[in-house]
């Protein structure tokens, strides 16, 4: 019988290759978050469930200041690696270390599978 990861754990494990799957990603949110991203522009943003970073790179170079939000050190290791200008915070979504109104704008894609109290 297969063993049912918790997220933190499948997200470490997959860490590695998330990236691989983003040209498919990219075509299914690209039309619809584009306004969105250019919106975002000089705004403080967080990315909530930023994983390797493929929004919070993309607020960020559309001139927003971007903060990722991720429970998976190793999804926010790739990140930083990537863009480390980034600010990476290491927590969980149903429980922000933020305190209310810290942001003009919230992103979360693809978080929503993962959350018990919605």
């Amino acid at each position: 019988m297969a063993k049912e990861l918790k997220s933190p754990e499948g997200y470490a494990r997959y860490a590695g290759s998330y990236d691989q799957g983003e040209k498919y990603w990219d075509s299914f949110e690209q039309r619809n978050l584009n306004p969105y991203i250019q919106e975002a522009k000089v705004k403080k943003v967080l990315d909530a469930g930023a994983g390797t970073g493929r929004i919070a790179i993309r607020l960020q170079d559309a001139g927003a200041q971007v903060t990722a939000l991720d429970l998976s050190p190793e999804m926010l290791a790739r990140l930083r690696r990537k863009k480390p200008t980034i600010e990476a915070v290491l927590g969980d979504i149903e429980a922000m270390p933020f305190e209310d109104d810290s942001f003009d704008m919230v992103f979360s894609s693809l978080t929503m599978v993962h959350l018990k109290h919605v």
